[in-house]
């Protein structure tokens, strides 16, 4: 595939540390994003295990585990921006679901990209 010809607008080299070093400062503070490496960590870990416990009480206890782990996130994600908490048992709706942490990181990118380019 041959490359195609643009035209360079700005040299955004100058922005990038600054850039990343906003971007690391809310990654550190940032709960949803916590969730997200924790989420990371924990796949790894299931992949590389061998064996499933075939004892029905068991892997309803991890359910549950898993159902209180996700129930209480959820809540911690509303608490952060102000919404009504959900009670036990009590499902988000789909409104509520359209969240995505890496849509609003790469719109605070932006938004510093502009601060620090205008001044």
């Amino acid at each position: 595939i041959r490359s195609t010809k643009y035209k360079l607008y700005s040299d955004l080299d100058k922005y990038i540390p600054e850039l990343r070093k906003m971007h690391e400062d809310r990654m550190d503070t940032s709960t949803e994003f916590d969730n997200v490496l924790e989420d990371i960590r924990e796949y790894k870990d299931s992949k590389n295990e061998k064996y499933v416990s075939l004892n029905e009480a068991v892997r309803k206890k991890e359910k549950e585990e898993e159902d209180n782990k996700r129930f209480e996130r959820e809540n911690e994600r509303r608490k952060s921006k102000g919404l009504k908490l959900l009670e036990k048992g009590e499902t988000p709706t789909n409104k509520d679901k359209n969240s995505d942490p890496y849509l609003e990181e790469t719109g605070h990118i932006l938004a510093d990209l502009i601060k620090l380019s205008v001044g």
